[in-house]
């Protein structure tokens, strides 16, 4: 065994002292560090969120307009259809009439 005197002791009892002062800190730090890990968890957490619910509202005005536009398109489709028809009945009134008109009497 190695007597020790009592500048050894201080010495000893210093060294312990910054050894716990050490020890605290790191602790310390280490918990701080851990907080902020969770705050940042829940950051990241409550962007992807946000952004989730961002996604989903473009989504369904995505919807939306698609709905409106494929019923215009239908609307308009419907109305183009209607305008030929009226059209072609027109025309084949009119050829009709020409027809009728050149044809010879015996056959009116």
């Amino acid at each position: 065994a190695v007597a020790l005197d009592d500048a050894d002791n201080l010495e000893l009892e210093m060294l312990l002292d910054a050894i716990e002062s050490l020890r605290n800190k790191v602790s310390s730090d280490a918990a701080a560090a851990a907080m902020q890990a969770v705050r940042d968890q829940r950051s990241i957490d409550s962007f992807i969120s946000d952004l989730q619910a961002e996604v989903v509202e473009a989504g369904e005005a995505i919807e939306r307009d698609y709905q409106l536009l494929a019923l215009n398109i239908e609307e308009q489709s419907a109305a183009f259809g209607r305008e030929k028809r009226n059209a072609m009945a027109d025309r084949a009134a009119t050829l009709l009439s020409e027809l009728e008109a050149a044809a010879p009497a015996s056959f009116r």
